[in-house]
């Protein structure tokens, strides 16, 4: 009996002790469990973060190419209206009304009706201030005159050289407009454009050098344009990457195009060594990507318009025998100016991790319990651009009336001028934007040089730039870079874009490295949407106003030649704004460029009316944040915030009305706990 008893406490004790191991082995592994659970959590959250940075980061280069679109187009209307229309008789050499719209003529008493490009390089002999060069009356020949004869003789001479002058005028004007619009050589060492021309063609290269520098406007934006769509298609719509392990996600840092990944590499490596290898068995950490096949998209704005030089009729194409003024057309044809996102198609980051918890107590699972953890962040907070409802029909203006060119003997095609609304965030029309009188003269006065002085490549330069400073119609619309407070009494405690040359440098290349074969293609496609399938405007002659073919050809030529210098920059043949391949440079709008002899130094574009400075107003993103002292100077570009599963189910856009349209990619065990979460 005593025994029993000694046996039955024995085994109650015994039942005790395992009952207390057991619940012991209970707590520690929930514990255990709860604590890497938590791990896990943290874990995703950062992964997610960091993806998502990633795309803003992405979203936010893609919006300064965006801009730097639009002051390439401001450049051009620089040239093309202040330029190449300064020598008319009553062009605004000061500040004017901003309401009064100039009225394009070379005397007053000939209306041009659209700005036209003339430029002269002799004040004594202004040719762009007369309508007509007029024939030299010849002496009738008599042979009982000898002298008569004589002088008969040398009248002919001098009406021949009149009428080639007429030409070369003309021939001028229609090639400075052509490289404005068309050169591929920034430093017009070797103008593509003058193969197959005429020493005396070349000759005129030689002479407007000064004035046609830097890429012409079609290749820039075509360049600009094939940076973005890199991207947009390579890298904020990298395919979703699922089953990353640490392994897997060393070898994606040495493809052939790393940036391609970097998204994926950046999350999993974030969560990865958060986790660590105590916890979590090292090569049980796995994450997959749950994103949409498109993550971004976005709408080009293209644009088509007419531009004008001034030519003169020669005697053999009119009766009176007079070189007669008249206009040069040179139509552009869908020339891409910018891009629109598609709210529709929103831009986020959600993962799902795994990883196998080590556990001491589990005789049951050899130790290990997967777990898994979700995560979602989103950019917000800034923007690429207008809608593309906005900005359609915000880069040109109809030619009113478009009758008012035809005594010129010019022809229509689109019916459009080029312009851009500087003052208010409006459609252009010819009493805004550089058409004003006021634009006019307040751009000119930035470049001229006074006291009689010749102008130079640096005068041009200046007034270029202060072109392309920020206007006032661009604030909220854009998200513009700037320093324009840096070193000030308030300076800006969030970032500095531009390096002390004045530089942005960031990676978007033409064509990514491993599509490098598709270059040629790329640059080829990428002019002929400009130049294919020209719909004239209604009622203008279909067969006028047509670009030569041969620029075309000749363009695809150059540009191949100018992207083979990206690769392999050359010092001898230097790439526009030292750029390459790969690496995109954007200058700072709101300062002149440094070592500028008319503006010394580095000092802010200041124009009154016509160019922001104000911070804030440049500086137009979302900027609630807990540091007052930070917060209230703004800043610029797109931050990360966590999202809600909730909203996933919803759909709703962060206008709270429209519903987006890419849904996540899910696998089984996502598409049943998504539903189970609302946080």
């Amino acid at each position: 009996m005593i025994g029993n008893q000694k046996g039955q406490a024995s085994l109650m004790t015994g039942v005790m002790i395992l009952t207390f191991i057991i619940f012991f082995a209970f707590v520690v592994n929930v514990g255990t469990l709860v604590n890497a659970k938590i791990n896990l959590q943290n874990a995703a959250d950062l992964a997610a973060y960091a993806g998502a940075a990633t795309q803003a980061r992405q979203m936010n280069h893609v919006s300064y190419i965006n801009y730097e679109m639009r002051r390439q187009y401001k450049k051009f209307l620089l040239r093309y209206y202040v330029i190449g229309n300064m020598a008319q008789i009553d062009f605004p050499k000061t500040p004017k009304s901003f309401q009064q719209s100039y009225k394009w003529s070379p005397d007053k008493s000939k209306q041009y009706g659209v700005p036209a490009v003339c430029i002269t390089f002799k004040k004594e002999d202004n040719y762009c201030q007369r309508p007509q060069l007029n024939k030299i009356d010849q002496l009738q020949p008599n042979p009982l005159e000898p002298i008569n004869n004589v002088l008969s003789d040398q009248l002919r001479v001098l009406e021949e050289i009149r009428e080639k002058h007429c030409g070369t005028v003309g021939l001028n004007n229609r090639m400075v407009l052509t490289l404005w619009l068309y050169n591929s050589d920034p430093t017009l060492k070797d103008v593509s454009l003058s193969q197959g021309l005429s020493q005396e063609q070349k000759d005129i290269i030689g002479r407007i050098s000064a004035l046609s520098q830097g890429l012409g406007l079609v290749p820039r934006e075509i360049l600009l344009k094939l940076r973005a769509d890199s991207i947009i298609s390579k890298y904020l719509n990298h395919h979703a990457e699922m089953g990353v392990d640490i392994g897997r996600a060393n070898l994606m840092k040495t493809g052939a195009d790393p940036a391609a990944n970097e998204r994926t590499v950046q999350a999993f490596l974030s969560a990865y060594y958060t986790l660590g290898d105590h916890m979590f068995g090292a090569n049980s950490v796995k994450m997959d990507e749950l994103l949409p096949s498109n993550i971004f998209e976005a709408n080009p704005v293209q644009v088509d318009f007419d531009t004008y030089s001034v030519d003169y009729l020669t005697p053999s194409d009119n009766s009176q025998g007079d070189c007669v003024a008249s206009l040069n057309p040179i139509p552009v044809h869908r020339l891409p100016v910018g891009l629109a996102k598609n709210p529709r198609t929103l831009t986020y980051y959600a993962v799902k991790l795994t990883a196998k918890a080590q556990l001491m107590f589990d005789p049951f699972n050899g130790g290990e319990v997967e777990l898994r953890a979700y995560a979602a962040a989103q950019p917000f907070g800034s923007r690429i651009g207008p809608g593309l409802s906005s900005a359609e029909g915000k880069f040109t203006y109809p030619l009113t009336p478009k009758t008012s060119i035809d005594p010129m003997n010019a022809k229509v095609t689109f019916g459009l001028a080029p312009g851009l609304a500087l003052l208010q965030n409006s459609a252009p029309s010819p009493n805004e934007g550089f058409a004003t009188e006021g634009a006019l003269g307040t751009f000119f006065s930035t470049m001229s040089p006074g006291n009689g002085e010749a102008y130079t490549i640096s005068h041009f330069d200046s007034g270029i730039a202060a072109a392309m400073a920020p206007n006032p119609a661009e604030s909220g619309q854009y998200n513009i870079p700037s320093d324009i407070n840096v070193g000030g009494a308030a300076s800006d405690g969030f970032v500095r874009f531009f390096d002390t040359n004045g530089d942005l440098a960031f990676w978007a290349p033409v064509v990514t490295p491993d599509d490098l074969s598709l270059m040629t293609q790329r640059l080829t496609d990428g002019i002929n949407g400009i130049f294919n399938g020209v719909t004239p405007a209604a009622g203008s002659n279909p067969q006028t106003g047509q670009v030569d073919p041969k620029i075309k050809q000749a363009l695809i030529d150059s540009l191949i030649k100018y992207s083979a210098n990206l690769q392999a920059p050359n010092p001898a043949n230097p790439t526009e704004g030292n750029e390459t391949l790969n690496i995109i440079r954007i200058t700072d709008p709101s300062h002149y460029r440094p070592l500028d002899p008319i503006h010394p130094g580095t000092p802010a574009i200041a124009i009154p009316i016509l160019t922001l400075t104000d911070p804030l107003k440049l500086k137009t993103s979302f900027s609630q944040i807990n540091d007052s002292d930070l917060g209230k100077f703004g800043r610029t570009g797109y931050s990360v915030k966590f999202v809600s599963f909730d909203s996933f189910l919803r759909k709703l856009t962060t206008n709270g009305a429209d519903q987006w349209s890419n849904d996540p990619i899910l696998d089984s065990d996502a598409q049943q706990d998504f539903k189970r979460m609302h946080h």
